[in-house]
């Protein structure tokens, strides 16, 4: 009411008054329209800015690391599989004791049989 009051001091006439304070409000209301539009679409592009670079960082960030635990990574499957040529070879070599040990046990019954043997 107080806009519309103000608008009468400047309008003579009343019934002028409602319609001039109408377009006044009217433009008031683009202005802010339009400096909000201009606010957000600036606000947006320095979003932007800011995601892209904080994107770019963090893609440096990776790349630098990923060189590094990719040969971490390289280097931890090269000690797994010597760990399991290791555990092969320590199954090998018992089952190598094995058969020696049965072949001698074969070759001692082997013997006590042809010595029972007349």
């Amino acid at each position: 009411m107080l806009c519309l009051a103000r608008q009468m001091k400047f309008v003579g006439d009343p019934a002028n008054a409602a319609a001039h304070a109408r377009e006044n409000m009217k433009g008031v209301v683009d202005g802010f329209g339009a400096r909000l539009l201009e606010f957000v679409a600036q606000a947006g592009e320095t979003l932007g800015r800011g995601i892209a670079e904080v994107l770019d960082r963090a893609l440096d960030e990776r790349k630098a690391r990923g060189a590094a635990s990719d040969a971490r990574a390289d280097v931890a499957a090269v000690d797994a599989t010597l760990g399991d040529v290791r555990a092969l070879d320590e199954r090998i070599a018992d089952i190598r004791q094995r058969v020696w040990e049965a072949s001698d046990e074969d070759v001692a019954d082997a013997a006590g049989d042809s010595r029972a043997r007349p």
